[in-house]
């Protein structure tokens, strides 16, 4: 009686690991570990799996085809991780040969949209304006609808007003700010950029900027970018990265 308690809490064991694993997994912040919530299936089946067989061995003294089948389902095991990375691998492959990804375009999957920051062997990383880095996988683009281009045809001109510190003169000023435009990931460099000084005061300047972004969403991270950058002891010009 005693081996079939013993053999009843280590899987209720195992199972109650198994469940904060996933729970863990599930609410980080991190895409990577949320992402990796995918391999805990063929780990899963391995430890079920040798749990059954060495149960019966432990109540019955028996081991049948224990070994043989215990090697098969870890070799299975095995297989099915090295699958789920050989999937973005090759998907990534042929993504690359028939669409030719370079990182500062826009690419939109789905609901998701950014730009792309960087490319992997298995994964694009989108920089959606929200602050966070998306990690998307090659298998998730492959088969299903997405856009990828230089900039979202759908976007319209985004006004807005900063003040800049009076540190250069009127021309200065608007060719610095300018040059920060062009290098922003969030911005076509491929629209003209309009910017007018409105007023000016003992100590800075009044501008008003039109710009087209990649994305409607990104017009307060250009807004917000833009500001920082100028505000900043000792502005260089250039958006932060």
């Amino acid at each position: 009686m005693m081996r079939f308690v013993i053999v009843a809490f280590i899987g209720l064991a195992v199972f109650v690991l198994f469940r904060l694993i996933r729970l863990f997994l599930a609410r980080s912040e991190s895409h990577r570990l949320r992402n990796s919530i995918v391999y805990i299936v063929p780990i899963e089946i391995v430890v079920w799996s040798a749990y059954f067989f060495r149960s019966l061995e432990y109540l019955f003294g028996t081991r049948s085809y224990y070994d043989y089948l215990l090697t098969a389902l870890v070799l299975a095991g095995l297989g099915l991780l090295i699958w789920f990375y050989l999937k973005d691998v090759v998907a990534g492959a042929f993504f690359r040969l028939q669409h030719n990804p370079k990182t500062g375009r826009h690419l939109q999957a789905g609901e998701l949209e950014g730009v792309i920051r960087r490319i992997s062997a298995t994964h694009i990383y989108l920089d959606t304006g929200t602050g966070k880095v998306v990690r998307l996988p090659f298998s998730r683009l492959i088969g299903s609808a997405f856009s990828l281009s230089a900039h979202r045809e759908s976007a319209q001109d985004f006004r807005f007003d900063i003040r800049v510190g009076k540190q250069w003169s009127r021309d200065e000023t608007i060719n610095r700010i300018r040059q920060a435009l062009l290098l922003s990931p969030y911005c076509s460099y491929k629209e003209s950029i309009e910017i007018t000084i409105k007023d000016e005061s003992p100590g800075d300047y009044a501008c008003n900027i039109a710009v087209r972004p990649l994305s409607q969403r990104f017009g307060s991270k250009i807004e917000k970018d833009l500001s920082e950058t100028f505000s900043s002891p000792n502005p260089s010009g250039f958006l932060a990265k």
